[in-house]
């Protein structure tokens, strides 16, 4: 019998993350970030577009210094642009 092969879900380029994103979510969106070292997760908001980085889709947020990892980030909920919400 032949095993029949199961659909993979198809890749997205990090180009395509990031303009997926952006289409999606203005700056100021409210997120929660995960950070790398371990479960420890903030909630903020999105303070620039993304944008390719050595071609890994990243993002700047109000009160993280430096850009983070797309993939680390999930919107809220409420996921609205608040403005005047924090500072970077």
């Amino acid at each position: 019998m032949k095993k029949s092969k199961q659909q993979q879900p198809a890749k997205v380029s990090q180009e395509d993350l990031a303009d997926q994103w952006n289409d999606a979510h203005p700056p100021e969106t409210r997120v929660v970030v995960s950070f790398d070292t371990g479960g420890e997760t903030v909630k903020t908001q999105t303070a620039s577009a993304a944008w390719l980085l050595g071609g890994v889709a990243m993002i700047s947020l109000y009160g993280i210094t430096g850009a983070y990892r797309l993939d680390r980030v999930q919107v809220l909920a409420d996921g609205q642009p608040q403005t005047n919400q924090g500072t970077k």
